[in-house]
Order: structure tokens, then C-alpha cells, then sequence
């Protein structure tokens, strides 16, 4: 099962109520939606400014919405590397002027952080109102001092966009992230110059372990093979932090049901002293979803 965003340990009763807002809001547009008779062909202006109308009428806002769960996952991905205070997301209305995020720790550092859903107008660019958008808010991180500043991206094609042409605009201390769309499952982010993630690493090519006489048990394999394919690509790369899911490792050796296995590999020490790496955190029981943090500095 995907590690979910509404976790009651993470999700407030305001957010919850949110979600349960646009639940209601997206089963209204269903139920219209299957009313809808009317296809390309037809030729009645009023039907057609009737159905397209009421369609705006039930969206209501829905920028709005896609904005708050982007920040429910932000906070989501948040909460699992910072000791964070009860936050309610809901209590702050979308749009609002100011930082997107602003977040003291329970150890006060101040975190600070914009997100963005946009969708490149080009192919291969910014739209040059998008473009001015994201130059604002790079230029927000840049000036307010904190500890922590991140960058949150939900569209692959937008952080692809940052990539190539903008990462000029975003100092060394700001955190460029890639949040999966979907927000049920954390497996794709990488952080500008910092952490990065076990999948951000699945272009690189896989090398398979073999039994040797030096590979003595299964759990020495899956600690060669996470060596191989994860830690010594990371620190190549410079990578400080990485996160690892046992669901990729059990996958890409194709394993299987051996996630007690994969898991327990994953958070023993044995494999902090075979790999010079260090555990700073664990998240999940054994199975697919059990995510690892570790230092590699």
C-alpha cells in the first residue's frame, strides 16, 4: 500500500475536512458529467454554453484545490526530515501573499518554501507570465533568511524546465524538489545539491550482485547490491543525503516477498559499517513502503 498524505499523524482535522470538500466536489462534477448528451456534432449554441458553464460553476476554484494538496504533500515530505510543530495547511488561504510555507521546527529553525503546480506553457519553456511567477519567488527564498529553504515542484515537465534554464536563480541553499503528482506515494524527488532518492538514481545502470565466496548470506547481497546501484552512484554525484523505499530494491533485484529481508538490510548497522554511510532515519514497517535517510558526508 502507498504511503499516504493523510496519515492521521500528519493530517489535522481541518485538512481532512478540505479534502472531504473537494471528495464532494469532484463526485458532484462525475454525476454531471454523466448527464452530459453532447458531442462534437452538435449544433445548439445555448446547449453548448449551458454545459460548459455549469462545468465552470461546479470547478469552483479548482487552482485552489490543486494548490492545497501540493501543499499537503510538501508537508507530507517536510515532516519526514524535520521535527515540525502541529501545522494545519487549511488554515491558510491559497494564494494568499507571503512564502507558500513558513514553518519554525520544534528546535527553532525557521523553514521557508514555495510550491508550484504549473504546467510549462511551452514545450520546452516557461510562458513569460509563468516565467515572472517563479522569478518572484525565487527572488522571495533568496532574500528571507532561514535555515531551510525549498523550491516544490509537482509537474515533471515544469522541474525538467527549472533544470535546464532557471537553476542560475536558485542559490546553493535553496532545495529544488520534485513531489510526485499523486501525492499517495513519495518515490521521485531530488534535492538541488543535497539529498537525492534511490529513484532519482534508476537511470544510472543496474549492476547485479552474484554469489561469491565474500557474499556469504542473502542479506550480504541485497547490502552489495544497495552499494553498488545506490550509495557509490550518490556519492559520485556528491550527494549528502539519500533516501531509500524497499520497494525499488526488492523490485530491481527482482525479489520475491522477501521484504522483511530488504527492510531489515536496510536499517542494520552493518550496512552503515560496509558502506561508510550513516542512518539518520526510518520511516514505515517492513514492506514496500519502508523509506531509510541516510548521511553519506
Amino acid at each position: 500500500m502507498a504511503s499516504e498524505v493523510s496519515d492521521d499523524a500528519v493530517m489535522t482535522a481541518g485538512e481532512k475536512q478540505r479534502l472531504a470538500s473537494i471528495a464532494e466536489k469532484l463526485a458532484n462534477i462525475q454525476r454531471f458529467l454523466n448527464t452530459i448528451n453532447i458531442g462534437k456534432e452538435h449544433c445548439n449554441l445555448e446547449d453548448w454554453y449551458k454545459t460548459v458553464s455549469t462545468f465552470k460553476r461546479l470547478l469552483r476554484n479548482f487552482d485552489n484545490d490543486v494548490s492545497f494538496i501540493a501543499c499537503l504533500i510538501a508537508k507530507h515530505f517536510l515532516s519526514m526530515r524535520h521535527d515540525l510543530p502541529l501545522i494545519d495547511i487549511a488554515t491558510r488561504p491559497q494564494g494568499a501573499p507571503g512564502l507558500d510555507l513558513d514553518i519554525t521546527t520544534k528546535d527553532g529553525k525557521r523553514i521557508i518554501a514555495e510550491i508550484k503546480t504549473t504546467i510549462p506553457y511551452h514545450v520546452s519553456d516557461l510562458g513569460a507570465q509563468q516565467r515572472q511567477a517563479f522569478l518572484k519567488d525565487f527572488k522571495k527564498l533568496r532574500e528571507n533568511k532561514a535555515d531551510y529553504k525549498y523550491f516544490f515542484i509537482t509537474e515533471r515537465d515544469t522541474y525538467e524546465v527549472i533544470r535546464r534554464h532557471y537553476t542560475n536563480y536558485l542559490t546553493e541553499e535553496i532545495s529544488l524538489v520534485f513531489l510526485p503528482p499523486s501525492g499517495l506515494e513519495i518515490t521521485k524527488f531530488v534535492l538541488k545539491g543535497e539529498i537525492a532518492t534511490g529513484s532519482e538514481l534508476s537511470s544510472e545502470q543496474l549492476h547485479p550482485v552474484t554469489s561469491s565466496p565474500s557474499l556469504s548470506s542473502s542479506a550480504d547481497l541485497v547490502r552489495q547490491f544497495i552499494q553498488d546501484n545506490y550509495f557509490k552512484p550518490a556519492k559520485r554525484r556528491g550527494v549528502e543525503q539519500l533516501i531509500l523505499r524497499s520497494g525499488d530494491i526488492h523490485r530491481k533485484m527482482n525479489l520475491h516477498n522477501r521484504y522483511p529481508l530488504v527492510c531489515s538490510v536496510m536499517r542494520g548497522r552493518k550496512i552503515e559499517r560496509m558502506c561508510d554511510v550513516r542512518i539518520i532515519k526510518t520511516e514505515g514497517s517492513d514492506g514496500a513502503n519502508f523509506y531509510v535517510t541516510y548521511s553519506l558526508a
